[in-house]
């Protein structure tokens, strides 16, 4: 179904932002409710048969970035890569599980259960392994680290509680990958028994 203007859009745009709290749903970078900073994406594309049954139903929209839009095809990423390819079920962003997926030391998001449906997407379909992608994980973590350097644990499960606020109207860039890197960090300073 094509909308004859962009008004209906606008507001489907206004309501995903406010509902991801202004975050891609598949790469976490900053989203904006309009044409140049965000598109309205189909988990599961129109172009499936799947996808053509679903259409506009909410659960199968999601705000998401631009995706290297107006790049070489190479810096493609999100939605702007995955075009008419199904997603595994379990990367859903808006029905997949917290604990599906994980990071690696390269700041790589990767499978938790190394399931390999679940990493060919990740990497090739969505592409949320490419560097650009890897140094925005890289740098929000660094700038929190060096916030946080110095502080007590308790300065650690402080930042945790904010980045976990469902209060919060805005969540940080890449809130996953610092949580996870904040959890790893805590971990360390937790007193051998």
């Amino acid at each position: 179904m094509r909308l004859e203007n962009d008004a209906p859009r606008q507001d489907i745009r206004e309501a995903l932002c406010r509902e991801q709290r202004f975050l891609c749903a598949f790469c976490q970078s900053r989203i904006k409710p309009d044409p140049d900073h965000m598109k309205i994406a189909h988990v599961v594309p129109q172009g499936t048969t799947q996808g053509a049954k679903l259409g506009t139903t909410w659960v199968n929209l999601v705000g998401a970035c631009m995706g290297g839009e107006g790049h070489r095809s190479n810096d493609y990423h999100c939605d702007k890569r995955q075009q008419n390819t199904l997603l595994p079920e379990r990367l859903h962003p808006v029905l997949m599980q917290s604990d599906a997926v994980t990071f690696n030391a390269k700041a790589e998001l990767i499978s938790r259960s190394d399931d390999s449906a679940v990493n060919d997407a990740i990497q090739n379909t969505l592409g949320l392994n490419i560097w650009k992608l890897r140094n925005l994980r890289e740098h929000t973590a660094k700038a929190l680290s060096y916030v946080l350097q110095g502080k007590s644990p308790e300065a650690v499960d402080d930042a945790i509680e904010r980045l976990e606020d469902p209060n919060a109207s805005e969540l940080q860039v890449c809130v996953d990958y610092l949580l996870f890197r904040l959890k790893q960090k805590k971990a360390a300073l937790q007193p051998c028994m």
